[in-house]
């Protein structure tokens, strides 16, 4: 190896680093690229779930299946990343440190392999049920409806207003809003602990007069260890509300408002419905905190946003995530050629 080669990983160390030098020089450049492209999304994950590549569990990657699929990663490419990763764990898990220890107790992907996997099937027919839900505006006021609490209606104003993500709306601090401007920053993680990438969002005024009931007149402080808790949502439990739990109060809030149905589809070998489940036997849902996100990039696309004002406000690093929001359902391509067409 040539003294240019001994950095060409400069992100990498340890195993990971030699796994990468071990594709490098037994694979395509664009196995290695689409290999180091997937670890590299994934330890991000990782760290913003407080956890590392090596100490990682199923249930965070199984979590993060259902993350790509919500940011709009075609079913193929998903799994595609799904396979890197196995490449990746398989090596880990034969491999050994100078004492003889393997770097990892158990393969976890290969028993994820033999599970249910069907939800990134290809097939169109399948995939047109996993189509990212938004709300019209009418089941925006239905879905808040469905609020029993203040903390309830600020979580879910706050991902309608300002396209949040889960985690995002998870480390928000009451000190990233510019109250008089109606702006607040979100942090997106990014390679390196502790390194995030940050983009000013906007809000409207029934979110400010939430904010001041939560947090001017003492909504917030009703939670027990909320005053000394520098974030926006608080839970009796905790000084953050994770991104689980967002994900879960979110979904309470969407049964109660009867927006949260479990996907199905017509099996025609089976000739019966059946529901689509995540790697580890969870039904799959049509409604998650993503339809918020959803519904906010829609919504200002259908309103007729440039798409790359939206990609800063989404805070997408590659334009291409962004056009998925350009492709619409076949009523809003209906409606929209019923207003467009010449009436001669």
């Amino acid at each position: 190896m040539s003294d240019d080669d001994e950095d060409a990983f400069p992100e990498w160390d340890g195993p990971l680093k030699k796994h990468l030098e071990k594709v490098e020089s037994r694979k395509s450049s664009n196995t290695l690229k689409n290999r180091r492209v997937a670890m590299g999304q994934w330890r991000d994950y990782c760290e913003s779930e407080g956890t590392t590549i090596l100490d990682a569990s199923a249930q965070n990657l199984d979590d993060w299946l259902d993350h790509l699929n919500n940011e709009g990663y075609a079913g193929k490419s998903i799994l595609n990343k799904f396979y890197d990763l196995s490449a990746l764990y398989k090596f880990l898990h034969r491999r050994t440190d100078d004492d003889g220890v393997a770097y990892i107790d158990e393969d976890f992907i290969d028993k994820m392999k033999k599970t249910n996997l069907s939800w990134l099937n290809t097939d169109p027919e399948i995939n047109e049920h996993l189509d990212a839900r938004y709300l019209e505006f009418n089941e925006f006021e239905q879905l808040l409806e469905g609020c029993n609490t203040l903390r309830e209606k600020v979580l879910i104003r706050f991902l309608w207003e300002t396209g949040a993500r889960a985690v995002e709306a998870s480390r928000t601090r009451i000190t990233d809003f510019a109250r008089d401007d109606q702006t607040v920053t979100l942090r997106t993680a990014k390679q390196g602990e502790g390194n995030y990438e940050e983009r000013d969002v906007y809000y409207r005024r029934k979110l400010e007069r939430l904010l001041k009931e939560w947090i001017d007149r003492g909504g917030r402080n009703r939670y027990l260890g909320a005053e000394n808790s520098p974030f926006l949502l608080v839970t009796k439990e905790s000084p953050m509300m994770s991104a689980q739990r967002i994900g879960e109060v979110v979904h309470d809030v969407a049964v109660r408002a009867g927006l949260n149905e479990k996907v199905t589809f017509f099996d025609e070998d089976e000739m019966k419905e059946v529901e689509l489940t995540t790697a580890d036997g969870r039904p799959r849902y049509e409604f998650s905190t993503h339809s918020l996100r959803h519904s906010y990039a829609v919504h200002r696309t259908k309103n007729g946003m440039p798409i790359v004002y939206l990609q800063r406000l989404l805070g997408h690093s590659d334009i291409d995530q962004t056009r998925i929001y350009l492709e619409f359902r076949d009523d809003d391509v209906e409606e929209a050629d019923r207003n467009y067409a010449p009436t001669v």
